[in-house]
């Protein structure tokens, strides 16, 4: 399937409302590119062959968005005139551009991520094996590897867990191999629905239910000990007023995608929806809030 990929440059202060505005104008998702997470991730790698600094954006911060081919774009190109770029590609061959640079790693000390033409590498029950596909969240960017390490140290056994945009299903996934019970996994776009199906079965992970839709798609009479919502900031903020209905007696909200800039706000919206936060952990300009209800 053919798509049309947009990517506009931003700096580190509007690539959350870059990020928003693309998602409003119909985009399936949307992916920030950090450059200084780039610059660690090829400084991390073993295999030097992969440590490509073409890869680094030359212009700073990027969002990348991908839409059908039929959507009307015109209002955005003319905003962002000489900051925007876009071409046509197709998932046919998303595999293989993810394969430049996209390798074995450990997003925390004992979870491992490896790309599904490397599953050969498998060696014990937290290795994790990704097919990108078309959706977002490998595993590489510093929100994701936040709530990875919070998942490690807040989920207990048999935890019920809700991710809401769920991506690649990447958390999903760590979430089950934890040892969660059963996990609902949500995302507004179908190659997102898709891609996460695909992983859920190379991994060999059940009980994992993915919905195509948003949260209000889920019946809150249904309680869950933990929420996933790896977005950004403006959705979080958004969607806190309902987060406590889906969630049992202090169970807590695992949130992350947020740019440093945006931490106060969306820490007074789950203060002022009753959440106390119970932690913050930051990586270079990014922020993860656990708070329960």
């Amino acid at each position: 399937m053919k798509w049309v990929e947009v990517i506009i440059s931003c700096n580190k202060d509007n690539v959350e409302d870059v990020s928003v505005e693309l998602l409003d104008a119909g985009a399936t998702g949307t992916q920030i590119i950090d450059p200084n997470e780039i610059k660690n991730m090829i400084n991390e790698l073993s295999k030097q062959e992969y440590a490509d600094d073409r890869l680094i954006p030359k212009t700073g911060f990027q969002v990348i968005a991908y839409y059908n081919l039929n959507q009307n774009l015109v209002l955005i190109k003319k905003k962002y005139k000489e900051k925007i770029s876009t071409q046509i590609v197709d998932d046919v061959n998303w595999k293989d551009n993810w394969k430049k640079y996209y390798v074995a790693f450990n997003i925390t000390e004992s979870i491992r991520i490896i790309p599904s033409w490397d599953k050969q590498l498998v060696e014990n029950k937290l290795d994790i094996i990704m097919e990108p596909g078309m959706a977002f969240g490998t595993g590489t960017h510093e929100t994701t590897k936040l709530c990875a390490k919070l998942l490690e140290e807040y989920i207990v056994d048999k935890d019920k867990v809700i991710d809401v945009g769920c991506g690649t299903g990447i958390l999903s996934i760590i979430a089950k191999k934890l040892g969660a019970s059963e996990v609902t996994a949500i995302d507004i776009d179908d190659s997102a629905v898709k891609t996460t199906n695909e992983n859920i079965i190379i991994n060999e992970t059940p009980k994992v239910n993915v919905v195509l839709g948003e949260l209000k798609d889920i019946k809150e009479s249904k309680k869950y000990n933990i929420i996933i919502a790896n977005i950004v900031s403006d959705i979080i903020i958004k969607l806190t007023p309902d987060f406590k209905n889906y969630l049992v007696k202090e169970g807590k909200i695992i949130c992350s995608g947020i740019i440093l800039s945006r931490k106060d706000d969306v820490v007074n919206s789950l203060k002022t929806n009753g959440f106390t936060i119970i932690d913050i952990k930051t990586d270079n300009e990014w922020v993860a809030i656990v708070a329960h209800a």
